[in-house]
């Protein structure tokens, strides 16, 4: 009985310290009975001063006037984000240059990508495989300088045949003085939907990539 009675010390503790937080916290009717308690049981031949009066009202015009100023701009905060998601729907089907090797081949759109490069190559090379692996299509660009590289690939293979639509790797090679290295690669992938995150930012939704971040979308196209 003595072990029951000291556990349950530490519980009523906690709600007798939550109870006392709650009450410790006046609002705005709380604020007004005491102030019209203080006026009926003023002393008749001391009065309360008139300059203290008036302190008293612009305090409590001043704590409602910021309640009213929160929740004004709360539902701002809230009209801009739903105005904000319905102006975004207008990505939903077009393409996001995003980091990664694995993207999709569009019958219409093709294979697009890019690469970026912090210094010149003597020689860049684009390689693309199949869901197995297989090299499917390679294409030489040549000398490019510093900065971002875009580069496409219609669908048709290597041996000349139109490749199926699906998933494909993109693989870059970057060769300088004779040492073969691989640079940052991007891909455009379809925007399937758009949705808002925890603190209102947009999230797209990728494909073959997943959600991500509006910040870390490189550019938008068609």
């Amino acid at each position: 009985m003595a072990v029951s009675a000291i556990s349950s010390i530490p519980r009523y503790e906690n709600q007798a310290t939550a109870e006392v937080d709650r009450t410790s916290v006046l609002g705005q009717e709380d604020f007004l009975t005491l102030m019209t308690t203080q006026l009926m049981n003023q002393d008749p031949l001391q009065p309360m001063e008139n300059g203290e009066f008036l302190a008293q009202m612009a305090q409590f015009s001043t704590v409602n006037g910021i309640t009213e100023m929160n929740q004004s701009i709360q539902g701002m905060s809230e009209n801009f984000s739903a105005q904000r998601l319905m102006q975004a729907g207008g990505l939903i089907d077009k393409s996001a240059l995003v980091e990664g090797k694995s993207t999709q081949l569009n019958a219409e759109k093709g294979l697009r990508g890019a690469f970026v490069l912090d210094r010149a190559t003597d020689g860049t090379q684009v390689i693309i495989r199949n869901a197995r692996g297989e090299v499917v299509h390679t294409e030489a660009l040549g000398i490019k300088f510093t900065g971002t590289h875009e580069f496409s690939w219609d669908g048709v293979m290597d041996n000349g045949v139109q490749a199926d639509p699906g998933d494909y790797f993109v693989e870059v090679n970057a060769l300088e003085n004779g040492e073969l290295y691989e640079p940052q690669t991007l891909v455009y992938s379809n925007i399937n939907a758009i949705s808002a995150g925890p603190s209102g930012e947009l999230v797209l939704e990728v494909a073959g990539i997943g959600n991500l971040p509006f910040a870390d979308v490189y550019r938008v196209a068609n």
